[in-house]
């Protein structure tokens, strides 16, 4: 995708995919997709099992769960940011894992450019409001 600014509100990106970038979604450049309380389950790539986000794209991921995405060539499994300056906030990532099995901090969610903000997230985003646990989901009889 490139060049657009699509939203995606309650959406469930499950057991997709991407080959080389993003499994369920890969952005390159000028795309200003906001996602907004989806939930992004088992997707896979060679890099990037969740979000690939490329270039100069202003992505905004916020209320968003990511549960159980893999790279398979690549130790960024998550949402990877090359060279692009995305806000995430609210989201929760959890069981994440890159290449060989990695589950450190970037495998959950690379770049050196984020915005990540009250967020629960196993890696050490040290930013307003993060949480660094995981968390505890109820089953409320729905």
């Amino acid at each position: 995708m490139t060049g657009s600014s699509p939203p995606f509100i309650n959406c469930v990106f499950r057991n997709n995919f991407g080959e080389n970038f993003g499994g369920a979604f890969g952005m390159a450049v000028h795309v200003a997709a906001t996602f907004n309380r989806c939930s992004f389950f088992s997707n896979s790539a060679a890099r990037a099992g969740a979000i690939e986000i490329l270039g100069t794209s202003p992505v905004k991921v916020t209320n968003c769960l990511f549960f159980d995405n893999k790279a398979t060539n690549r130790l960024f499994a998550g949402i990877l940011a090359a060279s692009a300056m995305p806000t995430i906030v609210n989201c929760v990532v959890l069981e994440i894992v890159g290449q060989g099995g990695s589950t450190g901090s970037s495998s959950q969610i690379a770049s050196s450019t984020l915005n990540v903000n009250y967020s629960v997230t196993p890696a050490g985003y040290l930013v307003l409001g993060n949480v660094f646990a995981a968390p505890v989901f109820e089953n409320c009889g729905h």
